[in-house]
């Protein structure tokens, strides 16, 4: 058996980080909220029908630059992303808000936040892990199949209490989130 362990940057502390995707000249989101629509593509087993997946998913896209590889990378975007590419049998929403009130509130279910004492700043006192469990033969098992984009599979170690969350989502499986 091995675990291939990586930290996953944990550090935005507000949803305005989202702001982005609400600026007209973007072409992501109406003024309305609503989702900017396009015409279909299909992009790994994704439907793209909206300019917010094609951001998300399509490398080639204006829109996909909006945001930079680090931002991506921060736990707060993979919630969100995770949200909005569903699974296999996902209805999508029309605007943005669901989105964004989900994504919010699941981080802040996961997420620890405490004040320094010298500065009485907020940070983020939650470290997250994004984990690949495989048996003895090299078989993914937590979670399986971790090259597809929506199978991930995190640990969150609260540091002050020492707390360990998972929070899984499986493509075509399950969601889970256990304490």
């Amino acid at each position: 058996m091995s675990v291939e362990v990586r930290q996953v940057p944990c550090s935005v502390l507000s949803m305005s980080f989202f702001d982005k995707l609400k600026n007209p000249d973007n072409d992501i989101i109406y003024n309305s909220g609503t989702i900017c629509k396009r015409y279909d593509m299909q992009r790994e087993e994704f439907l793209i029908s909206d300019n917010l997946r094609n951001m998300l998913l399509n490398e080639e896209a204006e829109e996909y630059n909006l945001y930079s590889e680090e931002e991506r990378n921060e736990f707060l975007f993979r919630i969100f992303q995770i949200l909005v590419l569903g699974g296999t049998l996902c209805q999508f929403e029309d605007t943005l808000q669901p989105y964004l009130n989900v994504t919010k509130s699941i981080y802040k279910d996961l997420i620890r936040v405490q004040q320094q004492s010298n500065t009485n700043n907020l940070v983020v006192d939650t470290l997250v892990l994004e984990v690949i469990a495989k048996d003895h033969r090299g078989q993914e098992y937590f979670p399986s199949n971790s090259s597809h984009r929506q199978n991930v599979a995190f640990l969150l170690i609260h540091t002050k209490t020492r707390e360990i969350t998972t929070f899984v989502h499986q493509y075509g499986g399950y969601c889970n989130s256990v304490v």
